[in-house]
């Protein structure tokens, strides 16, 4: 019996010495499967940002919520961490065979290899972006963030109200991460210092009952029903206190500190003037683009293609006759207008996708309007992707405050891009693909998913069988925009362009107003290589979809070819089109 007992024991502790040799592996080292590998490192990468983890809701299967309370930690240390992240974890990737690893995993392999190689390659500019812009950073986001978060229950309007008590402290790691850009002579232009203070001033300044932390605030919790007036009223005082004791003066404390920096800033734009300036621009090239290219040859090439749109749309034009196209109102009866047509023309279009893709989203496209209090800094319209378990809806966001400069055929193109069959299809599909890696469902690629969104403006006529030479022209004028912005990227960032030059050629090639013009050029300023992922992009999915057609002949299946596009997630083009060379040869005819 105690010989019995004494092999049960040992069985015990080798079982336990397994099973902890594979908890050590999970948690620190090369897991033994690379798909927990994976999981490990995306979860890892997102415990750094607790705004990412609401969003995503990964950990919420697991029981973890104390992050439900906290901000993300823009500091110069939170950096430098999830840096160290990545640099580890490329050495754990590439320490895997491979060869041994299935169809998908390998895919799953090369995604992630490109993801963190590019990351570990780019850490000599960790600190060349800018935090805050005019468009972007802590105090643009951040108000989004909140007021987009759902309330079911009390414990929902308690975190709610716990972050809003912590928006000083994350204002103060911004602060350090400006404070530490400016050391390394990284620090935007005067005009874009003086759009985010006068971003920031309106906010502060803004009475408490108009302002979207407030606002959106009672009307989420006017909709409780499972708790009393008495609680409202308590919750709604701690909100007011809130946001006027520590929300309000965050945000007069960093418009302060960005006057400081307004007093180091240049009025001249450009990252060919920061240290190392020119390969910092490749470096963003390559993040914004997923292809090495160089600057001039892009530049040369964006050159001929404008000629090549200009051209077209000339003759269009002369085909056609003169047609003055109305455009919508912003006054209230034309921005609830402007909204209905952006739902129309994406109602109209589900009912096409099933002669066109086999996979669909699973949510629904909600058609939204901007707020006001970032009208003024947005684009006509963009989309926010599915997130969380369950997944939210996809939503497209219309600026009906700008929409007395949209025609109906330009606000279709706008619907197609933003909407369906454009960012909608292709990030709620992936949104859905719970059967990849989670990295796979989330990580984004700009020239992947805007080279889908410009490739879906011409599909979309293309599935309307649009004869009208009007929605042509839309096309071709979004097509020429993007060419021109591509151009425009260049000339600031490469080749030296002033803002006011930049502005006078996006006046004079891309037919927008002197007011659009600068908006979209304080865009590019800072947002280095964004503006190239367009046309990049669009010009890989227009490449893919013709060689197929041609090498497939009678064999070519659009929807078979959609799903190889965006059926697997979000990839750099690189990778993209290797799948789609896979596609072929096994689609291909024998003999």
């Amino acid at each position: 019996m105690r010989k019995g007992l004494t092999i049960s024991l040992v069985v015990v502790v080798v079982l336990l010495l397994a099973l902890g040799v594979w908890f050590a592996k999970l948690l620190w080292l090369k897991p033994f499967s690379i798909d927990s590998f994976f999981e490990r490192v995306y979860i890892e990468f997102l415990w750094e940002d607790p705004e990412a983890l609401t969003q995503t809701k990964v950990l919420s299967p697991f029981g973890f919520s104390a992050y439900e309370r906290e901000l993300t930690n823009v500091s110069p240390t939170a950096t430098r961490r999830l840096a160290d992240v990545g640099r580890n974890n490329l050495e754990i990737l590439e320490d895997y065979d491979r060869s041994k690893l299935s169809k998908s995993q390998q895919v799953s392999f090369d995604v992630f290899h490109w993801f963190l190689k590019t990351g570990v390659e780019a850490e000599p500019f960790l600190f060349h972006d800018f935090p805050i812009t005019h468009i972007s950073g802590a105090h643009v986001e951040l108000p989004q963030f909140l007021s987009s978060l759902p309330f079911e229950q009390a414990e929902d309007v308690e975190n709610y109200l716990q972050r809003l008590d912590v928006v000083d402290e994350k204002f103060g790691s911004v602060i350090d991460a400006l404070e530490e850009r400016r050391k390394l002579g990284v620090v935007p232009p005067t005009h874009i210092i003086l759009k985010a203070m006068k971003f920031c001033d309106a906010f502060y300044e803004s009475p408490l009952d108009e302002n979207i932390l407030y606002t959106s605030f009672v009307k989420r919790l006017d909709g409780m029903e499972n708790l009393s007036q008495r609680q409202k009223q308590d919750f709604l005082d701690r909100c007011t206190l809130s946001i006027q004791e520590n929300v309000f003066p965050a945000y007069k404390r960093l418009s302060r500190f960005l006057l400081q920096m307004e007093r180091s800033s240049l009025s001249i734009a450009g990252v060919w003037q920061l240290p190392n300036g020119d390969a910092y621009y490749k470096a963003c090239l390559l993040q914004q683009t997923t292809l090495a290219l160089d600057p001039d040859s892009l530049y040369a090439f964006a050159k001929w293609e404008m000629s090549r749109l200009h051209g077209e749309m000339l003759i269009l034009k002369n085909l056609s006759g003169t047609v003055n196209e109305p455009t919508f109102k912003t006054d209230s009866i034309g921005r609830l207008a402007t909204v209905a047509y952006f739902s129309e023309v994406s109602d109209e279009m589900l009912a096409k996708l099933p002669a066109f893709f086999n996979k669909l989203p699973s949510v629904p496209l909600s058609v939204l309007e901007v707020p006001e209090y970032r009208s003024q800094n947005s684009t006509f319209a963009f989309y926010i992707s599915p997130r969380g378990e369950p997944l939210t809806n996809g939503k497209l966001y219309v600026n009906t405050w700008k929409a007395d400069h949209l025609t109906k055929p330009l606000a279709k193109t706008y619907a197609y891009h933003e909407g369906i069959p454009g960012h909608h299809l292709q990030k709620g599909i992936q949104a859905g693909l719970t059967d990849l890696p989670t990295f796979r469902r989330f990580l984004p690629f700009t020239a992947y998913a805007e080279g889908w969104a410009m490739y879906a403006e011409r599909l979309g006529h293309e599935m309307n069988e649009s004869l009208d030479p009007q929605d042509r022209i839309a096309v071709l004028q979004s097509d020429l925009f993007r060419t021109a912005r591509m151009m425009t990227d260049i000339g600031i960032h490469h080749k030296k362009w002033l803002r006011e030059q930049a502005v006078d050629f996006m006046v004079d090639n891309a037919g927008l107003s002197q007011l659009e013009a600068e908006d979209e050029v304080d865009r590019y300023i800072v947002w280095p290589g964004q503006g190239c992922a367009y046309k990049v992009g669009q010009l890989k999915f227009i490449e893919l979809r013709e060689r197929a057609q041609s090498e497939l002949g009678n064999n070519f299946d659009i929807r078979e070819f959609h799903d190889v596009l965006i059926g697997h997630g979000a990839m750099p083009l690189e990778i993209l089109e290797k799948q789609v060379l896979e596609y072929i040869a096994e689609r291909r005819p024998k003999g």
